[in-house]
C-alpha cells in the first residue's frame, strides 16, 4: 500500500451502512477526492476498491462501534495497537495516516507537536522497509478546530 489510513473506530453511521467515514457530516470522501491521491470524485462506496485501484487503505485502532470516540476508554484503545503494528507489517504501507491528532497521541504514547510527517517509523518483518507515521486533522464533521481545506 501507499497510505493506509487510521481511524479510530467506526461510528454508528459507518457500522450501520458497512463503509468507513460513511457519516453525512464526515470529510474523509471529500477531501481524499481533492487530495490527488485519486482520480476522480470518491464515496464510503468506493472504500473497498481503494487497495486494488490506487494502493490505499483504511483501519480503525479500535473495531467496536460507538456514537462518539470519546466513548471507548484509553485501555481499549490502546489494546488495538498490536493489531495495527501487525497490520504495518502485513501490508507494509509507506505510510500511516492517523485521522486525527489524538489517535496518534494514543497509539504513540506522547503529545503529537505538529500535524504532518512524523520522526518515528515502524520497520517492516522483511527489513526491506518501514511505514512512516503521518499525523492529519480529523475529519470528523464534529471536529471544528480545522476546515476542510486544512484537511486536504
Amino acid at each position: 500500500l501507499k497510505v493506509l489510513f487510521v481511524g479510530i473506530n467506526p461510528g454508528l453511521v459507518s457500522a450501520a451502512r458497512g463503509h468507513h467515514f460513511a457519516g453525512p457530516t464526515n470529510h474523509f470522501w471529500p477531501c481524499l477526492s481533492a487530495s490527488g491521491l485519486v482520480d476522480k470524485v470518491v464515496t464510503y462506496n468506493d472504500d473497498v476498491n481503494l487497495p486494488q485501484r490506487y494502493r490505499l487503505g483504511i483501519t480503525n485502532l479500535t473495531m467496536r462501534t460507538s456514537r462518539k470516540a470519546s466513548d471507548l476508554t484509553l485501555a481499549e484503545q490502546r489494546a488495538g495497537i498490536p493489531a495495527l503494528n501487525a497490520k504495518f507489517r502485513q501490508y507494509r504501507p509507506r505510510v500511516a495516516c492517523f485521522v486525527g491528532k489524538g489517535i496518534y497521541e494514543i497509539y504513540a504514547g506522547e503529545k503529537c507537536k505538529q500535524m504532518g510527517v512524523q520522526g518515528k517509523r515502524i520497520p517492516w518483518d522483511n527489513q526491506k522497509g518501514s511505514t512512516r507515521l503521518f499525523v492529519m486533522p480529523s475529519t470528523s464533521g464534529i471536529v471544528s478546530a480545522y476546515q476542510k481545506p486544512d484537511k486536504i
